[in-house]
């Protein structure tokens, strides 16, 4: 929209200016007097310094926080996904507490039974891991080898050409100590994930228990009717939106486990249901998801098989899933809501992945998701709701056109 009304502005106004100036000297005297009228903005820097220094702040306070804000977003995140079922619940006068007592004890459930079921393929892959990569290093040793005679000759050229003499021989020995034994490390993570889980899932409890009262909270302390019309808008469609995205997402990738555990076991992989439930997993991270998957799977594969085309057969199958997955079946579902541009969706990947690790890789969609639709609703940040969403065919179009036009007018 901004670009149009600049091109329609220009378009006319420049052709406009120009004819009316010919033999008319009153109108070439009155054209300093329209620019007087309206000043060029000019951009503070001071405004844009403190800016920056405030996201630098914000940054720091989302690394540091990290312990806190990690386990609290992800309990806002799973009991707006479970909102709906509470709010089903209510219709029956059943009451929310025991709807959300229900509701996160399936989850936790549903996520304990996987873990445990795929616990042991999973760490046996785990303890063969360093073989299966030995076993790599072995298959691709002549293709090694032959890059490292290219770069020793670069080297012996660079030498030459430099004039350096090669280093005295000598030996550096480097003793590593680990400090703390793999088994102690491996329990003092797994007792951070168990605190961080039952945190989410309490939070997420009471958060469900509540209803909407801290939907009444917010009107009450939000001034005026149209911040409190404003206010409800805002989170009753995060709600719908986001809960409809992980219902259909999480259904979704439900069948891709699926199809992709038959077709790893059609081609011979071992433990399919491990494969199927990681591609699943994997796919609520969009791009990313995708090729650290196949990447997994042809590390798998280059230690199962001996052939190099039956490898490149097995992950060009894998990621041929993921692609019509993402380019055919989500759109299907999906259609166009929630639709965001690919661009920040990648930066979003990149700084909560930086910020938050795993956790924050997960959390990036649902949170651009968050930004789009508030920016939307709340006045003076319509720039950043425009950026962050993504465009239809016919919006295409007309910027395409809009953009032509402020060209040519120039």
């Amino acid at each position: 929209m901004v670009v149009v009304a600049v091109g329609s502005d220009v378009a006319q106004g420049v052709p406009a200016a120009q004819g009316a100036g010919v033999g008319d000297g009153r109108v070439a005297a009155a054209a300093p007097e329209a620019s007087a009228a309206k000043p060029k903005r000019r951009v503070e820097v001071r405004s844009v310094m403190l800016t920056g220094l405030f996201l630098i702040a914000l940054l720091w306070v989302l690394d540091f926080a990290e312990p806190v804000l990690v386990p609290a977003v992800l309990a806002v995140v799973l009991a707006i996904v479970l909102t709906p079922v509470v709010r089903a619940a209510s219709w029956l006068k059943i009451p929310a507490a025991l709807t959300a007592l229900a509701a996160v004890v399936v989850a936790v459930g549903v996520v304990g039974g996987t873990v445990y079921l795929l616990s042991g393929p999973a760490m046996q892959w785990a303890g063969r891991m360093p073989k299966i990569v030995a076993e790599l290093e072995r298959k691709t040793r002549g293709l090694r080898e032959s890059v490292a005679e290219v770069e020793e000759i670069g080297a012996q050229v660079g030498e030459m050409v430099a004039g350096d003499s090669p280093p005295p021989p000598g030996t550096l020995e480097v003793t590593v100590r680990d400090q703390q034994p793999v088994a102690r490390v491996f329990a003092v993570e797994m007792g951070n994930v168990l605190v961080g889980g039952a945190m989410v899932f309490a939070l997420a409890y009471f958060l469900l228990a509540s209803g909407d009262g801290f939907l009444r909270k917010l009107v009450n302390v939000t001034p005026g009717l149209r911040g409190k019309v404003r206010a409800v808008t805002i989170v009753r469609e995060v709600q719908r939106e986001v809960s409809l995205y992980f219902a259909t997402i999480t259904l979704v990738n439900v069948g891709l486990g699926v199809v992709t555990g038959v077709a790893m076991w059609a081609m011979g992989l071992p433990n399919p249901v491990l494969w199927g439930v990681m591609a699943g997993i994997l796919n609520y991270v969009p791009y990313l998801g995708a090729v650290v998957g196949t990447g997994l799977i042809g590390l798998i594969a280059s230690a199962q098989f001996d052939t190099v085309g039956r490898v490149l057969w097995t992950m060009g199958i894998y990621y041929g899933l993921t692609i019509a997955e993402s380019n055919v079946v989500t759109p299907l579902f999906l259609g166009r809501r929630m639709t965001l541009n690919p661009v920040m969706i990648f930066a979003s990947l990149l700084l909560w992945g930086w910020l938050w690790g795993l956790a924050g890789v997960f959390l990036a969609v649902p949170i651009l998701a968050v930004i789009k639709i508030v920016s939307d609703r709340v006045e003076g940040m319509g720039a950043i709701g425009e950026f962050v969403g993504g465009m239809k065919p016919k919006d295409e179009k007309a910027a395409e056109k809009a953009v032509e036009a402020v060209v040519a007018a120039a």
